[in-house]
C-alpha cells in the first residue's frame, strides 16, 4: 500500500516542536531518559511483595473491626501447626515420643516462640476417675515418655473432646505441635516483623528434615501460606517473566527479520517496567495477590504501544520521499496523538478502580496509572531515538499468511456485514449468559498445583487436622441462671451445645473449639454422666487457674457472659459453597431459636468471603464506571457521540466474551481473575482508538470502503502483531505452579484474540454504517 502524501516539512505547535527536538537531539535525550530510567530501576531491586492474606483485609470497616475486639477479648495467639506421621513405627512409640521432644526443643529456640503444645505435655486426664478430680494438679496428667501404655492412650486421645484434629488426627496416625509465638507488637516493625516470620519458616524447615526419613512432616498456617505465596509469586516474575520475554523475542525476530525490531521493544518494555519499580520501592508501594501481575499488564501495555510505532514507521519506509528523519517525523506525527489517547483512556479506566471501597484494588488502579505514564513516555521518547541511533538494517514485506489473515477479516467485514452483527449479538449473548454463572470462591489452597508442597501440606492439614480457615461465632449468652454465683444455667449450657451440635452437622466443620469441648470432657470423666450447672461452676473455679485461663478463657467470659465458638472450616470440601454456608448458618441457627443479634460472625473465613464479594460487587460497579468514562474519553477524542458509541461496542463485546468464557467453564471470580475485565478494556481499547483514528484520517481522501482497506494493511497488522506476541508469550504463564497465574495467562491471550476480532472484524462493519465522511 502507498500511504497518503503527507509534507516533510515540520509545522508549528507544541507536539511538532517535541517531534524535532527528539529528533534533533537523540544522544542527549537518550542520556537524560536513561538517567531517569537508570536512577529509578537501580531502587527497582527493593521493590517488595506482599502476599500475605492480612494485605487484602479491609482494615476500616466494620467487619474487621469486630474481628480485633474478639481476638483482644479472647487474645488467641498468632501459631503454626507442624504435623508429625510415622512411616515405619507407630505413633505411640519411643521413637515418635523422642522425636516430638528434639523437635519441640530444637524449635523452643527460636526467639519469638513461646510454646509448643503437644501430645506430650498437655493432661490426658484418662487417670482422672470424676470431675472433682478436675482441679487437681494436672502436670501429672501428661504421658510419660517413659513409663506409657500405647493401647490406653489409644483409648484416651480416641474421639478425645478436645484434642481430636488439634493434636492427633481422627484415625491416631499422624499427631500435630502447635508451635505458639509471643506477642511482640511494638517491638518490631512490620517489615522487621514479616522477616521474621519468613525466617522462622525456613527455620523449622531446616530443624525437621532430618527427621523426613522417618516421617512425614507438614507446616501450615496462614504465614505460611504467605511465605509459599511470594515465593512463588517471586518465581513466576523471574522465571515467566524471562520466558515470556524470550518468546516474543522470538516472535519478533520472526515477523520483523531484524534484530533491531527486537532491541527497540525489549529495550521500551525494560526502561518503562524498571522505573516503575523503582518508583514503587520509594514510595513504599507493595505489590499483592491483586496487582501481582502488573508487570505483566504493564509489558502489554507498553509492547502494544511500540508495536504500533513499528508498523507505521515500516509504512512510512515504504515511500521513497523524504529521509530517515522525516520518515521518523511522519511515524510520531501520525501516532504521537491515538498513543496519547490511547494512554490517557487506559489510564481512566484504571482511575474507576480508586472509587472502589477495598484498598488492594485502589492501590491497583494507581499503580497502573502510573504505569501507564511511563509506558507512554518511555515508548513516544525511546523509539524515535533508539530508531534513529540504531542500524537501519533492511524493511521486510509482511508474510502473506498474516497480511492473507488480515485481509480475510476485512473481506468478512465488507462483504458479510450481517453475518459479522449476527455473530457479535451472539457472543455478547452467550457471554452474558456466561456472566451470570459467574460465582465467588476464594480458597487458598487451590491456588497451587496438586503437585507443589504447599498444597501438599494445606491439603494435608486441611483434612487431617480439621481445616485451614477459621470462623468465630461469638454468642452473647441470653439465659441468666438464677443463682448469681452460678457461671452459667443449665439452659444456657444447653443452648451453646445445640450451636455446638449446629456446627457439627455441616459437612464442611472441622474442629470446633468452645466451653462445650470442656463441658464434653467432664462429661467423659464423670462417667459418661451428665454434669449439672453447680458441677460446671465448682470445676471452672477449682481447676488450676492458669489451666483454666488456657482451656476456658479463650472461649468464654464470664464478665460479657459470652462464648467464643472457634470453628474452623475445611477449605477442600467438594461443592463448598461459602455464601451457601453462611446462609445455612444462620438459618440453622436460627432454628433453634438463636436470634441474629445475638451473635456476631468474624474470623478470617468471614473477612475473606467478605472481601470476595465486595471485589465481586467492586467489578460491577466500576466495570459500569470504565464504560461511561471510556465512553466519555471516546467523545473528547474524537468529538462525535455517534463515534464513541460505535466505538464502545467492541470492548463490550470483548469483556462480555471473557466473562462468558469464565462463567460457562466454570472457573470463579477470585482475587487475581477479579482484574481481568480491566486488562480486556485496556487491551482493546489501544486497539479501537488506534483504528478508529486512522479510519477517520483514510476518511478524508476515501470512500468507507477504501479507508477500511487502508486501515486493515496498517493498524489492522499492527493489532494483529500485538495479539499474536502478547498471546503467545502470556499463554507461558500456563505451566505456572500458581493455578491464578495459569488462569491469568490463558484469558489474557483470549482476551488479545477476542480484541483482534472485535476490532477487524466488527468495527468496521459499525464504522461503514454509522460513521459518514
Amino acid at each position: 500500500m502507498q500511504p497518503t502524501q503527507k509534507s516533510d516539512k515540520p509545522t508549528g505547535g507544541i507536539r511538532d516542536s517535541i517531534v524535532n527536538l527528539i529528533i534533533a537531539q537523540p544522544l542527549l535525550i537518550l542520556f537524560l531518559f536513561l538517567v531517569l530510567a537508570g536512577g529509578l530501576g537501580w531502587q527497582a531491586q527493593n521493590f517488595e511483595i506482599d502476599a500475605s492474606p492480612d494485605t487484602l483485609l479491609t482494615r476500616d470497616n466494620e467487619l474487621y473491626q469486630q474481628t480485633q475486639q474478639v481476638n483482644e477479648r479472647y487474645a488467641p495467639q498468632e501459631f503454626l501447626l507442624l504435623t508429625y506421621e510415622p512411616l515405619n513405627q507407630q505413633l505411640y512409640s519411643d521413637q515418635t515420643f523422642h522425636d516430638i521432644l528434639a523437635i519441640a526443643d530444637d524449635i523452643m529456640e527460636l526467639p519469638r516462640v513461646e510454646s509448643v503444645r503437644h501430645i506430650l505435655n498437655v493432661p490426658v486426664f484418662s487417670g482422672v476417675e470424676g470431675v472433682t478430680e478436675l482441679d487437681a494438679d494436672l502436670s501429672g496428667l501428661s504421658i510419660d515418655p517413659e513409663n506409657y501404655d500405647a493401647e490406653a492412650l489409644r483409648d484416651s486421645f480416641d474421639n478425645h473432646p478436645i484434642y481430636t484434629n488439634l493434636l492427633v488426627n481422627e484415625d491416631q496416625t499422624a499427631t500435630a505441635m502447635q508451635i505458639l509465638f509471643r506477642d511482640v507488637e511494638g517491638e518490631y516493625s512490620q517489615q522487621e516483623l514479616e522477616q521474621m516470620r519468613v525466617d522462622e519458616v525456613d527455620r523449622i524447615r531446616e530443624l525437621t528434615a532430618p527427621y523426613a526419613e522417618r516421617a512425614s512432616i507438614h507446616l501450615g498456617g496462614v504465614h505460611v501460606i504467605a511465605y509459599q505465596l511470594i515465593n512463588i509469586i517471586s518465581s513466576d516474575l523471574v522465571v515467566f517473566g524471562l520466558a515470556i520475554a524470550a518468546m516474543i523475542c522470538v516472535l519478533l525476530l520472526i515477523l520483523f527479520r531484524g534484530l533491531r525490531w527486537v532491541a527497540i521493544p525489549v529495550i521500551c518494555c525494560a526502561c518503562s517496567v524498571l522505573p516503575t519499580m523503582g518508583l514503587f520501592a520509594l514510595l513504599g508501594i507493595k505489590a499483592t495477590v491483586i496487582s501481582a501481575n502488573f508487570i505483566a499488564l504493564q509489558l502489554i501495555l507498553t509492547l502494544a504501544i511500540v508495536i504500533h510505532l513499528i508498523v507505521q514507521y515500516r509504512e512510512e519506509a515504504n515511500d521513497d520521499s523524504g529521509d530517515h528523519k522525516n520518515r521518523i517525523r511522519r511515524t510520531l506525527k501520525h501516532k504521537i496523538g491515538p498513543c496519547l489517547f490511547a494512554g490517557v483512556t487506559t489510564s481512566v479506566g484504571f482511575a474507576s478502580l480508586i472509587f472502589s471501597d477495598i484498598q488492594p484494588v485502589i492501590s491497583f488502579g494507581w499503580m497502573m496509572i502510573i504505569a501507564m505514564g511511563f509506558s507512554i513516555l518511555a515508548s513516544l521518547v525511546l523509539f524515535p531515538v533508539l530508531v534513529l541511533l540504531l542500524p537501519r538494517g533492511e524493511i521486510h514485506d509482511d508474510y502473506r499468511g498474516l497480511t492473507g489473515l488480515v485481509g480475510g477479516m476485512r473481506k468478512l467485514a465488507l462483504g458479510q456485514p450481517v453475518l459479522v452483527c449476527i455473530a457479535a449479538a451472539l457472543i455478547l449473548a452467550v457471554g452474558i449468559a456466561g456472566a451470570t454463572l459467574l460465582s465467588v470462591e476464594n480458597s487458598f489452597i487451590n491456588y497451587f498445583r496438586t503437585s507443589t508442597l504447599i498444597h501438599q501440606e494445606l491439603a494435608y492439614i486441611d483434612q487431617d487436622f480439621g481445616g485451614t480457615t477459621p470462623l468465630d461465632i461469638t454468642y452473647q449468652i441470653q439465659e441468666t441462671p438464677d443463682n448469681p454465683d452460678l457461671i452459667m444455667s443449665a439452659e444456657a449450657s444447653l443452648t451453646l451445645q445445640r450451636i455446638h451440635q449446629v456446627m457439627e452437622n455441616f459437612e464442611a466443620t472441622g474442629r470446633i473449639l468452645s466451653p462445650v469441648n470442656l463441658t464434653d470432657l467432664a462429661r467423659e470423666v464423670n462417667n459418661d454422666r451428665p454434669i449439672t450447672e453447680y458441677e460446671l461452676t465448682a470445676i471452672y473455679w477449682l481447676m488450676e487457674e492458669e489451666f483454666r485461663e488456657d482451656l476456658v478463657g479463650s472461649f468464654f467470659n464470664e464478665e460479657l457472659q459470652e462464648v467464643r465458638f472457634n470453628v474452623w472450616i475445611q477449605d477442600l470440601t467438594p461443592g463448598l459453597n461459602r455464601a451457601e454456608f453462611l446462609e445455612q448458618v444462620r438459618t440453622d441457627l436460627a432454628d433453634i431459636g438463636v436470634s441474629e443479634d445475638s451473635y456476631q460472625l468474624t474470623n478470617l473465613f468471614m473477612l475473606y468471603q467478605q472481601i470476595m464479594q465486595k471485589l465481586f460487587d467492586s467489578q460491577i460497579k466500576t466495570l459500569g464506571l470504565v464504560y461511561i468514562a471510556i465512553t466519555l474519553m471516546f467523545m473528547l477524542i474524537f468529538r462525535s457521540v455517534k463515534i464513541a458509541l460505535v466505538a464502545i461496542v467492541p470492548n463490550i463485546i470483548s469483556t462480555a466474551a471473557i466473562f462468558g468464557v469464565m462463567g460457562w467453564a466454570g472457573l470463579p471470580l477470585d482475587l487475581m481473575t477479579i482484574t481481568i475485565a480491566a486488562i480486556v478494556m485496556g487491551i482493546a481499547v489501544d486497539d479501537t482508538i488506534h483504528y478508529i483514528h486512522r479510519y477517520l484520517e483514510e476518511r478524508e481522501s476515501n470512500d468507507a470502503e477504501a479507508a477500511i482497506d487502508n486501515t486493515h494493511r496498517s493498524v489492522g497488522m499492527a493489532v494483529l502483531y500485538t495479539s499474536v506476541l502478547i498471546s503467545a508469550g502470556f499463554s507461558m504463564l500456563a505451566f505456572s505452579d500458581f493455578v491464578p497465574s495459569v488462569i491469568f495467562g490463558l484469558l489474557t491471550a483470549l482476551a488479545m484474540i477476542m480484541a483482534l476480532l472485535a476490532d477487524l472484524c466488527l468495527l468496521p462493519v459499525l464504522l461503514k454504517k454509522f460513521v459518514s465522511a
